[in-house]
């Protein structure tokens, strides 16, 4: 988890989590092979001859997104409670209260397709992550907070510019509440009707770009 990744990552997609295939011009190692293993939801980051798993698993209470080391087989996870609304991490053994965070939901309920930010603080992050910054664990905390996250096409690689600030290979987060990364998100609501009446079915949130802020 803590070891730095690079830009080039290599993604495979489970079930509801989808991740829009990045063009060969912004990376060859993007793989849009999609596979279905049970009701669970992954994604793979591979770099550097490293690979970390992030897996989504989800009941009524709580979303659990595990990030594995596939090589050691170390494990750390997130886990977001929906009735506090808060995220507990074993990375750091704190929790992150959603209510008084930086990490804010500002969407729509009423459009059919609407855009909002999420703007998630360094210091969050460093309350979720530790104090390094990786695609994988930023992934899982994005995963964490919304459900079935999409990432459009070249988000993944903007946020391994970000992971690799300074080319050191990856970001030491600092302890700041007022700056951090900010998320364009585009949420679609599908209807169907039933019986007369025009029902929501599914809801879909994109991650259409990333930046700091």
């Amino acid at each position: 988890m803590k070891k730095a990744l690079a830009m080039l990552l290599s993604i495979t997609t489970v079930a509801t989590l989808f991740v829009t295939p990045v063009s060969a011009a912004e990376t060859n190692s993007v793989l849009s092979e999609k596979q279905t293993n049970n009701n669970d939801t992954s994604i793979l980051v591979e770099s550097q001859g490293e690979s970390e798993l992030v897996s989504v698993a989800e009941d009524d209470s709580t979303r659990t997104v595990t990030i594995k080391n596939t090589k050691t087989g170390e494990e750390d996870y997130l886990k977001y409670d929906k009735s506090s609304n808060t995220i507990y991490s074993s990375i750091t053994g704190k929790t992150i209260n959603l209510n008084n965070s930086e990490i804010s939901g500002k969407i729509s309920p009423d459009s059919v397709s609407s855009y909002s930010f999420e703007y998630i603080s360094y210091s969050d992050i460093r309350n979720a992550l530790g104090t390094t910054f990786t695609v994988a664990g930023f992934v899982a905390l994005v995963v964490t907070k919304i459900p079935a996250a999409e990432f459009a096409s070249g988000v993944l690689t903007k946020i391994g510019e970000i992971c690799t600030a300074g080319g050191f290979g990856s970001l030491v987060i600092p302890n700041d509440s007022n700056h951090g990364i900010k998320l364009h998100i585009k949420t679609v609501k599908y209807y169907r009707t039933r019986m007369g009446r025009r029902q929501v079915y599914k809801i879909t949130h994109q991650v259409m770009s990333v930046n700091t802020y």
